[in-house]
């Protein structure tokens, strides 16, 4: 049996603070999605990305809003955490240096000099335990040939929280 359990808003940040790879997801060409393994930084309620001059900066600039998505395993738990909000370029010097990003590691060596801000709009995260014991109040059955959850009525809308400061590589 496979438990399902919604997290909240501060527990959706906690996750993506300690993460820095995810997929962005644009509206691309004749208005079909794009998605992108990008590295990232959570901080202050936002994602912030580096990207160099490309396809991300096209597509921003004609439909700047954008999903984020990030996933992980602690255990025997999976989980992911989805953002959607608007998106664009961040060129406040100050605010790049507040949030870390100059420091942000990139798994790809092209020179990436953009940086790009998404402000949160919803978070929403959940944890799948697979498990014999019985489901708690915060969880829900599914049976195990992977059918999916009813729609939840509503969004947590993120409110800003403290953050972890940034990664930085050894290297």
């Amino acid at each position: 049996m496979t438990t399902v359990r919604h997290l909240s808003t501060s527990e959706c940040w906690h996750l993506l603070e300690n993460e820095t790879l995810g997929r962005l997801a644009l509206i691309g060409d004749q208005d079909v999605p794009d998605v992108f393994p990008v590295n990232f930084l959570a901080h202050g309620g936002a994602v912030y990305i580096r990207t160099a001059h490309d396809s991300k900066l096209v597509r921003i600039a004609a439909h700047p809003v954008a999903g984020f998505e990030v996933d992980g395993a602690d255990g025997d738990e999976l989980w992911s955490v989805v953002v959607r909000g608007s998106i664009g370029r961040l060129t406040d010097q100050v605010e790049i240096e507040r949030a870390g990003v100059t420091k942000l590691v990139s798994s790809n060596p092209r020179y990436k000099p953009f940086v790009l801000k998404l402000v949160a709009q919803t978070v929403t995260g959940r944890r799948f335990t697979r498990s014999d014991a019985p489901p708690t109040p915060e969880t829900r059955s599914l049976p195990a040939t992977g059918a999916h959850p009813a729609p939840t009525p509503h969004r947590d809308v993120p409110f800003k929280i403290p953050s972890l400061p940034p990664r930085v590589s050894d290297t």
